[in-house]
């Protein structure tokens, strides 16, 4: 359950002035900074060979929530930025709004957080700085417990058994490739093989030990599902009054309080000239994809 909201505190707009909010939402785009801009080419350092792990190394990441702080932060560095047509009187109504706004901004960010941990997600930030701003990537993990109960609730299929389905049968164009003395066969391909069929069911928490384990939990769940989970709490998140429709990420996002949210993908899809060439079974999906 999350915090209800106080009532004492003003989650309507601060400033009625369209104006006004324009302008500052004018003022915020074009001061974003292109310092922040991800570069074409990014090293990404590994620890202990765990991609898209938290920093203990063993903690998956399956959601990046992203947002800014400006260092400008003051009313009075605010009115320096704004245009010099601009009237005096215009300028401190439109220096106050976007002070307002970045007031508003900072507490739906700290209700939604606080409403994510009580939730139970577990989450860890990293910050990369700049000359202008800080940017916060916020890593989010969802535990094993409420895996399985939002598991459950959207219907996940996961895997109850395997069949082998892999044949040592030789066929005509292996008998023909050998009477030719030809030891690549043209037509397989170079995506590794399925050995198995996995025959899949609804999970239902009651029945956890009746579906295939793997090597660490009773229950395999995909990296797809694991981010359609935390995705799902996201969206279901309050930061201030339901019914005025303050809830969910994709609303923190279009309000800029938050400048991204998105999953992570498994690792580059080319190698690194660095790198260790690896067999296409030990690869990671977009690397046998491309």
């Amino acid at each position: 359950m999350v915090d209800e909201i106080e009532s004492d505190v003003i989650y309507g707009p601060l400033d009625e002035s369209e104006e006004a909010v324009a302008a500052a939402n004018e003022l915020a785009e074009k001061n974003d900074d292109p310092a922040m801009e991800m570069q074409e080419n990014v090293n990404v350092n590994l620890i202990d060979e765990c991609y898209n792990c938290f920093n203990d190394g063993v903690t998956k990441i399956d959601f990046i929530l992203v947002y800014e702080d400006r260092r400008a932060t003051t009313v009075d560095e605010l009115m320096l930025s704004l245009p010099p047509t601009v009237a005096s009187e215009e300028s401190d109504r439109i220096a106050l709004a976007i002070q307002k706004q970045k007031d508003r901004h900072k507490l739906f960010k700290k209700r939604f957080l606080g409403n994510l941990s009580k939730i139970g997600l577990l989450m860890e930030t990293d910050v990369r700085e700049s000359d202008r701003s800080l940017v916060y990537f916020i890593k989010i993990h969802i535990p094993w417990s409420l895996m399985l109960k939002y598991a459950e609730d959207l219907n996940f299929r996961v895997p109850i058994r395997a069949v082998n389905n892999y044949s040592t049968k030789i066929t005509f164009v292996d008998r023909l490739l050998r009477f030719l003395h030809l030891s690549h066969n043209p037509f397989l391909s170079e995506a590794p093989k399925r050995y198995y069929d996995l025959f899949t069911s609804v999970f239902e928490y009651a029945k956890k030990d009746s579906f295939m384990c793997d090597n660490h939990f009773p229950v395999h769940f995909t990296n797809t599902q694991r981010s359609f989970a935390v995705n799902e709490i996201l969206q279901t998140t309050p930061f201030g009054r339901i019914e005025k429709g303050e809830i969910g990420i994709d609303r923190l996002v279009r309000e800029r309080v938050f400048q991204a949210a998105y999953p992570l993908h498994e690792g580059d899809y080319k190698f690194d000239k660095t790198e260790k060439q690896m067999p296409f079974h030990e690869n990671n999906p977009r690397r046998v994809l491309y």
